[in-house]
This record gives C-alpha cells, sequence and structure tokens, in this order.
C-alpha cells in the first residue's frame, strides 16, 4: 500500500515522486542516487538513511549497505541472493540480510 509522496531536495529544486516511480536507491558516499521508471535518475545531497524510513513504509526493502529496492520493482529473485529488477538492474543481495529478504517477499 502506498502512504505518501517521496520529496527530494536535489541541487537543481525539489521533486516529488510516487513510490511506484522510484525502482531502487543505491548509497554512495553522503548521497543518494535514485534510479527511477523510465530510465531517469536523480542525485541527491543525504544519506540514503535519511530516506530508509519513508521508503521502508512503501514497500521497500533495503537488500545490501548500498542498496534499498521497491519490491514490486523485483522481478525474480535466484539462490545465492541475485535480485533482478524491472528495469534489467541485477543486484546482491548481502549475505546478512538475506533471510529478511526472503521473509519480506513472503509477505509480499
Amino acid at each position: 500500500m502506498i502512504h505518501n509522496i517521496i520529496q527530494v531536495h536535489t541541487s537543481s529544486g525539489v521533486y516529488y515522486f510516487s513510490p511506484l516511480e522510484i525502482i531502487r536507491c543505491e548509497a554512495s558516499n553522503n548521497y543518494t542516487w535514485f534510479y527511477l521508471t523510465g530510465k531517469r535518475k536523480v542525485l541527491v545531497a543525504k544519506t540514503m538513511g535519511k530516506y530508509e524510513a519513508s521508503l521502508s513504509e512503501n514497500n521497500f526493502i533495503r537488500i545490501h549497505r548500498t542498496d534499498i529496492v521497491n519490491i514490486s520493482h523485483i522481478s525474480r529473485v535466484e539462490k545465492y541472493g541475485v535480485v533482478w529488477l524491472t528495469d534489467g538492474t541485477c543486484l546482491t543481495i548481502s549475505k546478512r540480510r538475506r533471510t529478511h529478504v526472503s521473509q519480506m517477499l513472503i509477505r509480499a
């Protein structure tokens, strides 16, 4: 269930996204990349941790120290913790998070 709109501030202005538009977020030092539908991406000068709580409320799960993904955009999960997203991205689930991710996907 979608609860709200995600607001992000960038150097060029403020963006508002429906959580359905966000495929994944990737940490890059003190910045966060938002990868969106339509092959769009936005760089934000805040850490991914600043967004984690609001994203978790909106069907997102942290799969790695550097990655949070939208469960709705997971197309398949392979053994040994490989996740494929609807945009063709392939990510690895950290060993420490594999059990939690599996439980969350079963509930989704």
